[in-house]
């Protein structure tokens, strides 16, 4: 399950959500989202998403430790079908996308405003390998065009990592999202305690003390 995840209403013109930021599974409700981001947010649509652009960022403090393998964007796409005896039923794609780290100068100073002393930053695209499958699920999409019903889009950033050893359970942390080249980053949470967002087991799990 994917550690921040934020969903919004796709723009197929049909239906509106709640824009959220979902934290493993727990809705920590639209507030948890800067205001100036919702307004831009609401306004995505699919056609916009550029899979070879898309950017995940994060702002973390300088004493975590990620854990490279652990990046993962996940996407899912959902749209309402006509109900079943009564009841709401949805049709989902989804797809759980490996990402590679951007280290290049050109790649980090559209963030430079973010780093600052005692934090690190990282921006990770898709890995090539994987950009077929976000080109796919988002053209299966696009085909939904003319049915009726609500849209969902749903853009999970996953990562893990651990901490010095007697390091503080708050953790504060930015996420951040770019959709296409010539975008800007939407901050999708800004400082956010992910001690008041995860349950301590969950947060335990995640980001353990380091080992040395």
């Amino acid at each position: 399950m994917s550690l921040v995840r934020l969903v919004v209403g796709l723009p197929l013109r049909l239906g509106r959500a709640c824009l959220a930021a979902l934290l493993v599974g727990a809705l920590a409700g639209c507030g948890s989202v800067p205001l100036a981001s919702l307004w831009k947010l609401r306004a995505l649509q699919l056609e916009d998403l550029d899979p070879g652009a898309l950017r995940a960022a994060l702002v973390a403090p300088a004493s975590l430790r990620l854990n490279p393998s652990s990046m993962t964007l996940d996407v899912t796409v959902a749209r309402e079908l006509p109900p079943v005896n009564g009841q709401t039923t949805w049709e989902t794609l989804e797809e759980k996308l490996p990402l590679e780290e951007m280290r290049g100068a050109a790649e980090l100073s559209p963030l430079a405003g973010e780093a600052g002393p005692g934090l690190q930053l990282h921006v990770w695209r898709i890995a090539p390998a994987s950009l077929a499958r976000l080109q796919a699920l988002r053209s299966r999409a696009l085909g939904w065009k003319g049915s009726e019903g609500k849209r969902r889009l749903g853009l999970g950033l996953a990562f893990e990592g651990c901490q010095p050893p007697g390091a503080s359970r708050s953790l504060r942390v930015s996420t951040l999202l770019r959709f296409n080249a010539q975008g800007d980053y939407i901050a999708v949470l800004r400082d956010a305690d992910l001690a008041t967002l995860l349950p301590k087991e969950e947060q335990a799990r995640r980001f353990p003390a380091c080992a040395s």
